[in-house]
């Protein structure tokens, strides 16, 4: 019987998107669901169903409400799961936690990757120079070339807790303030009151009042409200204004509105 594949993923500005369009395509009979679209009660995966998360790190691990979501998930304990992490460098445990999140519902997980791309936290640094970005995702792309024989194998890995305690640790530090996190945007007279913001946030925390963006606590940090500001008049504090932006090059502004 012919295979049938999933993935599901997050993006805020196009690393993790790329990443599952360029397997999508390479893999026979594939859908691409937004994680933050997905129905819970509904049954995913079956023995003849390959199912892969990807996402983001988030502070040395899965970003918290990706990791509560796949927890409310209804999976196929027979499903080939697999994962893929993007992220600047450290990816932390990220796989380990993903491989905990699954065997708690009885599922396992046959490989995890992590592909070195571009960061976006413009909170605490600038964009990289346009040859790295360039490089970093050129070569991503490769590697996802050998991960999609890894899946149509159905080839299995071990996954290993690595830097369990400083991932935990940062994470924990990191998310203590999430319900202040929304305090430091602010926008400026470059505003022009397209919406953008709100139509792209996911989580709809972004509201347009009296013209401008208003947002709430449920924010999340995945930073595509003032990564895509076609005015770039999202700041984030006074930390921001001297810093460009990031989204990457090879996903159209289009689908990642889209895919709201």
């Amino acid at each position: 019987m012919k295979m049938k594949n999933i993935i599901i993923y997050f993006s805020s500005t196009g690393n993790s998107l790329f990443a599952a369009k360029t397997l999508s395509d390479q893999l026979d009979n594939c859908t691409l669901f937004e994680i933050t679209d997905l129905n819970p009660s509904v049954a995913i995966g079956d023995a003849d169903t390959n199912v892969g998360f990807i996402f983001p790190t988030y502070f040395f691990s899965i970003p918290k409400f990706f990791a509560e979501t796949i927890k409310k998930l209804n999976l196929n304990t027979q499903t080939y799961y697999y994962g893929i992490t993007t992220c600047n460098g450290f990816s932390g445990n990220t796989g380990h936690q993903l491989k905990t999140i699954l065997e708690q519902q009885g599922c396992h997980l046959s490989f995890f990757r992590v592909l070195n791309m571009p960061g976006n936290y413009i909170v605490e640094y600038s964009p990289s120079r346009e040859g790295v970005i360039n490089k970093k995702i050129a070569t991503s792309e490769k590697k996802l070339f050998d991960i999609e024989a890894t899946i149509t194998d159905r080839k299995q890995e071990s996954v290993k807790k690595k830097y369990a305690l400083i991932s935990d640790i940062f994470r924990k530090f990191m998310y203590r303030n999430q319900h202040k996190w929304h305090q430091g945007f602010n926008v400026s007279q470059k505003c022009t009151s397209c919406g953008l913001c709100e139509n792209i946030c996911r989580f709809n925390n972004i509201e347009i009042y009296t013209g401008k963006p208003d947002w709430s606590s449920d924010c999340e940090h995945c930073m595509a409200c003032i990564q895509l500001c076609p005015n770039l008049a999202i700041e984030y504090g006074n930390k921001t204004r001297q810093r460009g932006r990031y989204k990457n090059p090879r996903v159209p502004y289009k689908d990642l509105i889209n895919s709201k």
